[in-house]
């Protein structure tokens, strides 16, 4: 497997998305942390302006929810991009099974 993603040049990012819900302050709430991980790789749109239309949403998603929920849905955005790691495959590793 990791012989094919080196072949075919492929990008592989992990994000524990759980532990940045908890971080700050969403519980187990998720679904804000995967768009911004989507956003921030697929090249869909520049960072910067994904992230921008990410937190407009949120605005017009939970406004109404109170200031404190779009805040904890910020700081959920802005620790997703800390979080967010590439892993680099090379032809020298080894793949371990279990």
């Amino acid at each position: 497997m990791q012989q094919q993603m080196i072949a075919k040049k492929i990008r592989f990012y992990v994000i524990d998305g759980y532990a940045v819900a908890e971080k700050s302050g969403m519980g187990k709430r998720i679904n804000t942390i995967m768009q911004t991980c989507f956003f921030a790789i697929s090249g869909v749109l520049p960072q910067e302006q994904a992230v921008t239309a990410i937190k407009h949403a949120v605005e017009k998603t939970y406004g109404k929810k109170g200031r404190h929920i779009v805040e904890l849905n910020f700081k959920a955005i802005d620790e997703t991009l800390a979080s967010l790691h590439s892993v680099q495959c090379n032809g020298g590793q080894q793949s371990i099974r279990h």
